[in-house]
């Protein structure tokens, strides 16, 4: 299964809104490969629209963030992706090591008060 784990920085993005990166992981019972780097689209912009990073997600089982609203994780989710927040800060080879063994301390999506 593909894994994205979104960044700012280098380090998992804190919002999945000021991601500038994904990285994306391949794993597998058997193995771990990656990471694959991708980005998406409109990068610098606050708050966009789940259209810019689609591309960048596709084929992904998953996408691990630090944080993100109610409404970008169903947009994700209609997509047929699992949007996932971390309530761990590790290296995302880590993070995404952890999800595929179900192992990821999970955090909660929250609120967003911004106007779409």
């Amino acid at each position: 299964m593909k894994i994205a784990v979104a960044l700012n920085n280098g380090k998992l993005a804190g919002h999945f809104s000021s991601v500038e990166t994904f990285a994306i992981y391949n794993a597998t019972a058997d193995s771990f490969e990656g990471p694959v780097m991708r980005a998406p689209n409109g990068a610098g912009r606050e708050h966009r629209p789940y259209a810019d990073v689609a591309e960048a997600l596709m084929g992904c089982h998953a996408v691990i963030a630090g944080g993100m609203g109610h409404r970008i994780a169903e947009e994700i989710s209609l997509s047929g992706i699992e949007p996932v927040i971390s309530a761990e800060d590790d290296e995302p080879a880590e993070l995404a090591r952890k999800y595929a063994k179900g192992q990821l301390r999970r955090g909660q999506f929250h609120r967003c008060c911004h106007s779409a």
